[in-house]
């Protein structure tokens, strides 16, 4: 039987501050209708080798998230031991994103309209020609020939947190899960943020536009 081990040291300060970072980002997203109630859950990376992540615990209403609503995470995705509080239900996800992106930061959020536009739509979402995607790191041409991949929700993480992986498409750092929220990561916070925003804010523009009759 393999024992577990007690996983990668982490500085309190480093700790807190990343807690400081996530709950800032928890209200605001809260207050933008990304992650009503105690829906979303938000992580950064705090060890490369061993992978360890930080995490926002389960069952916490985001508009009251605090610094201390978090727990350390290896990169199974299991708390490590002496951790106070469970991760979050999606927690799988963050994990086999960090591992196959080398992300500084993951963020998974219940955007409105990416969440409405994933039940109208295949398995992407078509974003040529919108300005908005010169949000994405690295992508500098509206015109290029990106889509928002879309998979099918499934409560099963593992399944889940697969077909999220195999989704994954060149220039777009995001993954939208039909009918239930967006995965998004980057180097750090503040480029998960951006990208969670672009994402929100490019289905809001197609959403508008297929509302008019505009496809």
């Amino acid at each position: 039987m393999t024992q577990k081990t007690s996983g990668p040291a982490i500085a309190p300060e480093l700790r807190r501050s990343l807690g400081e970072a996530l709950a800032r980002i928890s209200r605001r997203f809260y207050e933008r209708g990304f992650a009503d109630a105690t829906s979303g859950n938000f992580s950064a990376r705090v060890s490369s080798s061993p992978l360890a992540f930080i995490i926002t615990s389960t069952g916490k209403d985001k508009a009251f998230l605090s610094p201390d609503d978090t727990v350390i995470c290896d990169g199974s995705g299991a708390a490590l031991p002496g951790e106070a509080q469970r991760p979050s239900y999606e927690t799988l996800i963050h994990a086999r994103t960090y591992a196959a992106t080398g992300a500084g930061a993951v963020l998974h959020a219940h955007p409105p309209h990416a969440v409405a536009l994933s039940t109208v739509v295949g398995d992407s979402i078509d974003l040529r020609g919108l300005e908005l995607v010169k949000a994405f790191a690295g992508v500098k041409d509206p015109g290029s020939a990106l889509a928002l991949p879309v998979v099918d929700n499934d409560q099963d993480m593992e399944r889940m947190s697969e077909a999220c992986m195999k989704a994954r498409r060149p220039g777009v750092p995001a993954v939208v899960l039909r009918g239930h929220g967006v995965t998004v990561w980057g180097q750090d916070l503040d480029e998960a943020v951006r990208h969670l925003e672009a994402v929100e804010g490019l289905s809001h523009i197609i959403f508008l536009k297929r509302s008019m009759g505009a496809h």
